[in-house]
């Protein structure tokens, strides 16, 4: 492949780039978490989450990269072929909760060998909280309906409950996006940062949003960032993870926190929103960029991310009372890396046995359900339409029919 568009894809166009991106995110919060239960030095610390550590130890960063990921990624889901909310919806549930709901039971099966945690042994208050879930049958049963944190088994459920709500929502932003070229959305958006709400998941549709509008104007950007070299290419990722920093770097976090909360998170979701939104256009746009992050390990991790972001927890609960010295940096770093061996191999295993099945149960399900639906005269789901310049799909051509024939 040659011209702008020439980066190491898969089908339809798929980018590799895209998913080492999200193995880097995945990583960088298994690394920011190990750091998290150790407790280190106010020197060390304050440099990690303040100083130039933070470009790559930024596990809100990370998270947030994720959010634009999945925006970018669920845009390219509608917009192929005869492809209807209906089996959208459906593929995005078993890709998603299956998953959820194996790393509930790991980390519920994982909290009855958790080891006591000695005080003075160099843990943090945060590892304590984090390795002290009593929750029984009942309580575990009844927080498998809905992704969540579980009664604190599964802390980082909580975005995956974000990930489910705006993946109900995305054929609608889909519809919204397509005005303008998606701005009056991106708008709407920044406006929702600015209202004092009762939840924190919708200041996060500003990531959804801008992944979305990404894949949307993908051929102009690749027009505008196609011809960069790598140099260039590599700068503008820079400016990016510096966008992600920038928030820790202002101090807009509580001292001593590794991440942003309270009145200051709004207005660092949209900074660290921009900036991941920046690295997902660059990885996207320019090949040369693309090329590098499409190396095998890289590609590796991205497959596996999903699981590996869902299980590490549970493995430094496990693992840094047994390994962690107080005053030792030899310690923390082999927490590090068995936390990391560890996570990457139960992952692996999930990844093959739990998240494949359910993805596979997904398509089938999504094309029985779009059979019915040819049969009953509705698209024929065997005629595979071109992909549109801008994303939206069997839905948003219904949509656009309704208006013009209503």
């Amino acid at each position: 492949m040659s011209g702008p568009s020439a980066g190491r894809r898969g089908d339809a166009g798929h980018l590799h780039g895209l998913d080492a991106l999200r193995g880097l995110a995945a990583t960088v919060v298994v690394v920011c978490h190990c750091l998290q239960a150790v407790a280190l030095p106010a020197g060390t610390r304050h440099l990690l989450s303040h100083g130039a550590p933070a470009l790559l130890l930024n596990a809100q960063g990370a998270v947030q990269l994720f959010f634009v990921l999945s925006g970018y990624v669920l845009a390219r889901s509608l917009a192929r072929g005869a492809v209807g909310p209906g089996e959208f919806w459906i593929r995005r549930i078993f890709r998603i909760h299956p998953p959820y709901v194996f790393a509930v039971l790991f980390a519920w099966y994982a909290s009855s060998l958790f080891p006591p945690i000695v005080r003075g042994q160099g843990l943090t208050r945060w590892l304590e909280l984090a390795s002290r879930p009593n929750v029984g049958v009942g309580r575990v049963l009844a927080t498998l309906g809905f992704p969540g944190e579980a009664d604190g088994l599964l802390w980082v459920g909580w975005t995956l409950r974000v990930e489910m709500i705006f993946s109900l929502l995305m054929p609608l932003l889909v519809v919204l996006a397509r005005p303008r070229r998606g701005v009056p959305l991106l708008l709407a958006c920044a406006a929702i940062l600015t209202l004092r709400l009762g939840a924190e998941w919708p200041w996060y549709a500003i990531d959804f949003a801008l992944g979305l509008v990404i894949f949307q104007e993908r051929r102009s950007l690749e027009t505008w960032l196609g011809g960069l070299s790598g140099a260039t290419g590599t700068l503008l990722l820079l400016l990016g993870a510096a966008l992600l920093a920038a928030p820790h770097w202002l101090h807009w976090a509580p001292r001593g926190a590794a991440v942003v909360s309270g009145p200051n998170l709004p207005r660092a979701i949209l900074v660290m929103g921009l900036g991941s939104g920046l690295v997902v256009a660059v990885a996207s746009s320019v090949p040369a960029i693309d090329r590098a992050l499409s190396v095998r390990p890289l590609l590796f991790l991205g497959r596996i991310s999903f699981s590996l972001y869902l299980l590490h927890l549970a493995w430094i609960s496990l693992l840094a009372p047994r390994i962690v010295v107080a005053g030792s940096p030899t310690s923390t770093l082999t927490l590090v890396a068995a936390v990391l061996a560890a996570s990457v191999a139960s992952a692996t295993v999930a990844e093959r046995w739990v998240e494949r099945p359910s993805i596979s149960c997904g398509k089938a399900l999504a094309a029985a359900l779009c059979r019915r639906r040819a049969a009953t005269g509705g698209p024929d789901p065997g005629r595979r339409e071109p992909e549109r310049e801008s994303a939206g799909g069997a839905f948003g051509r219904r949509v656009r029919s309704r208006r013009e024939h209503p």
